[in-house]
C-alpha cells in the first residue's frame, strides 16, 4: 500500500460529496422528480452530516492506526466506540453509522475538518442553509480562513 497522503485534494472531497448527496437522494422518498427547496435543504444537511462523519473516520485512520486505512467508515467508528465506551465489538458492529456517530458525538462535534474538506462543504451548503460559516464554525480548523460571502 502506498504512503498515506491526507488530507485529500479538493477534487477528492468534491467526489465524496457527490457520492454522499446521491446516497441521500436515493435513500429519500423523492422519486422521478426534482426535489423542492425544502427537500433539497434536508438532503444537503443529511449529506453534510455524513461528510463530516466520513472525514472524522479518515482522520481516525491516520491518527490512530494506519492499518485501519482499508477499513470501512462503519468499522472505524465501531472500533473507536469500543475504545471509548468499552463496548463489545459485536455490539458496536451491529450499529449503523448514524448510531455510532451519535455515540461519538462529543468527539465529532469538536472535530476540525481539513481545509479542503471545509471549503467543499461550505461551498455545497452556502445556498441551502442560512449562515453556513456560522454553522460550520465548530469544524473549522485554526488555519482555515472562512470564505468571504
Amino acid at each position: 500500500m502506498a504512503e498515506l497522503d491526507l488530507p485529500y485534494s479538493n477534487q477528492d472531497y468534491r467526489q465524496r460529496w457527490e457520492h454522499l448527496y446521491t446516497n441521500a437522494l436515493s435513500d429519500s422518498q423523492i422519486r422521478d422528480r426534482r426535489p423542492n427547496h425544502e427537500e433539497n435543504q434536508r438532503l444537503h444537511l443529511r449529506a453534510a452530516h455524513h461528510f463530516i462523519v466520513e472525514a472524522y473516520a479518515d482522520e481516525l485512520k491516520q491518527r490512530l492506526c494506519r492499518t485501519w486505512w482499508d477499513l470501512s467508515t462503519l468499522d472505524v467508528l465501531a472500533m473507536r466506540a469500543v475504545a471509548i465506551h468499552h463496548w463489545h465489538i459485536e455490539y458496536a458492529k451491529g450499529l449503523s453509522i448514524d448510531e455510532l456517530a451519535f455515540a461519538l458525538h462529543d468527539e465529532i462535534a469538536h472535530f476540525k475538518l481539513p481545509d479542503p474538506a471545509y471549503r467543499v462543504l461550505h461551498g455545497k451548503l452556502q445556498f441551502w442553509i442560512p449562515h453556513p460559516t456560522r454553522a460550520l464554525e465548530p469544524h473549522r480548523g485554526e488555519e482555515t480562513q472562512p470564505p468571504n460571502n
